[in-house]
């Protein structure tokens, strides 16, 4: 019982950053920024690449997302508008004492990366890059084209 007691806490820990990581967005010209509390919006020259399931006939794919075939996209679009929020997640249920600890831990590592990326979205101006990991809640195209993306995510420097 201690084991899956373990196994479980890790994968609390450990796949929803991942999950939260798929997308990738690196975005070469920042045309304007803004910040609020709980959400950094940027429209920007971008590049953003992710990965979708696709179906099982697809033969030339050798990613999966759970278990299921998939592949790799990338879109790019000019004054793609960007909404990041802080991730959030939800447990119901009863938790033991030790699945209480390691649920706070990853609330304060989802607290630190939030910090992390208002710092650095305070420090962006017109003409900057920076680099998004994030969960794409809502990617929308228009005309072929990446005109937004909304979701959970935190930003990195772009060296």
């Amino acid at each position: 019982m201690k084991l899956l007691t373990t196994i479980v806490s890790t994968l609390i820990l450990i796949l929803p950053l991942q999950a939260k990581m798929a997308s990738t967005v690196e975005i070469s010209n920042i045309r304007k920024i803004s910040l609020t509390e709980n959400e950094i919006t940027i429209i920007g020259d971008a590049l953003f690449t992710s990965f979708m399931v696709t179906s099982k006939e697809k033969k030339n794919s050798n990613s999966t997302i759970m278990g299921k075939p998939a592949a790799q996209y990338t879109a790019d679009g000019r004054s793609v508008k960007f909404t990041i929020t802080p991730y959030s997640l939800k447990l119901s249920g009863n938790l033991t004492d030790e699945e209480q600890a390691n649920w706070k831990k990853v609330r304060n590592e989802y607290t630190k990366f939030w910090q992390e990326s208002t710092q650095l979205a305070k420090g962006l101006k017109k003409g900057d890059s920076v680099t998004i990991s994030i969960q794409g809640d809502s990617v929308n195209f228009m005309q072929g084209s990446l005109t937004s993306v909304e979701g959970s995510g935190h930003l990195h420097p772009t060296p």
